[in-house]
């Protein structure tokens, strides 16, 4: 896949970030930890800028080769990293994917996960012909089953005791959210 794909938002332009965009991923992460931990186990130690630095390395690697597509989110207006929106190639015969995403925590509640998550969306069942897009939570993250459900996904499972919550103990609920084509634009 060509990793100079941008799609465009009301808010924001989402591409694959670049080197150049580690310091602002870096500050977006920093600022965002503490949300972000309560989620993503590898947030719970914070990120070095070499950490920062090899994931988009290896992100840009993943892109190419079709098996993993990370979508920074930059204002429009500013220009500034506001977090990011990911399709995860999960059954490449179907195709299938899995949306992630997070968003810099002094911008949450103005739809831009929403925003973000829907254009990833519709890219995914127009350009990359998904037959299924879908997304993972814990039962417990009431932000991203209000994401999936304002972007038409259905709820198919909770599954119960699915996962390990970020202390790498406890069992958590996890609630499953998909998408087909007959339901995507309706």
């Amino acid at each position: 896949m060509n990793p100079r794909i941008y799609l465009e938002t009301e808010h924001f332009t989402l591409r694959l970030p670049h080197p150049e965009d580690i310091r602002a991923m870096q500050l977006a992460i920093s600022m965002s930890l503490p949300e972000l931990a309560r989620w993503m186990p590898r947030a719970l130690k914070g990120q070095t800028q070499k950490q920062t630095r090899d994931y988009i390395y290896t992100q840009m690697a993943l892109f190419v080769q079709d098996e993993n597509y990370l979508f920074g989110m930059f204002g429009k207006e500013s220009g500034a990293f506001l977090g990011s929106v990911e399709l995860g190639v999960r059954i490449p015969k179907i195709p299938s994917y899995e949306v992630g995403f997070w968003v810099r925590s002094d911008v949450t509640g103005k739809g831009y996960a929403r925003e973000a998550v829907a254009a990833v969306t519709d890219y995914a069942f127009d350009k990359l012909k998904a037959k299924r897009v879908f997304l993972r939570c814990e039962a417990d993250n009431i932000g991203s089953q209000k994401v999936a459900e304002a972007c038409g996904f259905t709820k198919e499972a909770h599954l119960r005791n699915d996962a390990l919550a970020v202390d790498n103990r406890t069992p958590v609920d996890t609630l499953v959210y998909g998408m087909v084509p007959e339901m995507h634009g309706a």
